[in-house]
């Protein structure tokens, strides 16, 4: 069977400030005879105050941090229902 292909491009998904509320949908395509596709983070993780749901929604209000200009890298997989 085929993978999910994505339709968000690998990568930054922007940049984000502190103490605002955010959201921001990721994307892919079930190939067919799958018709749906859940996320999940596999590695890494998400800013304080931010998540992400089996739909692919993060969202949230980032934390304050201490430091400035801080990254957060996360791994997130796209998995069909075949």
């Amino acid at each position: 069977m085929a993978q999910p292909v994505w339709n968000t491009s690998a990568g930054s998904i922007g940049t984000y400030p502190s103490l605002i509320s955010m959201a921001f949908q990721l994307s892919a395509s079930a190939v067919l005879p799958a018709v749906s596709v859940t996320y999940a983070i596999i590695s890494g993780r998400l800013p304080n105050g931010v998540s992400m749901d089996e739909d692919g929604l993060i969202v949230g209000t980032p934390s304050l941090e201490t430091v400035d200009n801080l990254t957060y890298s996360f791994v997130v997989r796209a998995t069909d229902n075949s």
